[in-house]
C-alpha cells in the first residue's frame, strides 16, 4: 500500500488510516488522557506520516513508524 501511495494513488492512503486509526487513537489516548487532544494527535501523525512516507523503511512495521510518530506529536 505504501508503494502504491508513493505511486500517486492518494485514495489508497485510505487504507492505511482505516487499518490503523482505532489503534492509534487508544494509544494518543494512553499518553494524553484526553479524548478530543488524543484525536488531533492521531490526525496530526496520519498527516506526518503520509507527508514523509518517502522516509519509511519497509524492513520495519508501519505501525511502529506511525506510532513513533504520534508520540512524538503527543511531546
Amino acid at each position: 500500500v505504501v508503494e502504491q501511495v508513493l505511486a500517486g494513488d492518494i485514495d489508497a492512503y485510505r487504507y492505511i488510516v482505516d487499518r490503523y486509526q482505532t489503534g492509534l487513537l487508544r494509544y494518543c489516548y494512553s499518553i494524553v488522557l484526553d479524548e478530543d487532544v488524543a484525536s488531533d494527535i492521531a490526525q496530526q501523525a496520519f498527516i506526518g506520516a503520509y507527508k514523509n512516507l518517502a522516509s519509511y523503511k519497509p524492513k520495519y512495521a508501519f505501525s511502529t513508524w506511525l506510532y513513533r510518530i504520534a508520540r512524538n506529536e503527543a511531546y
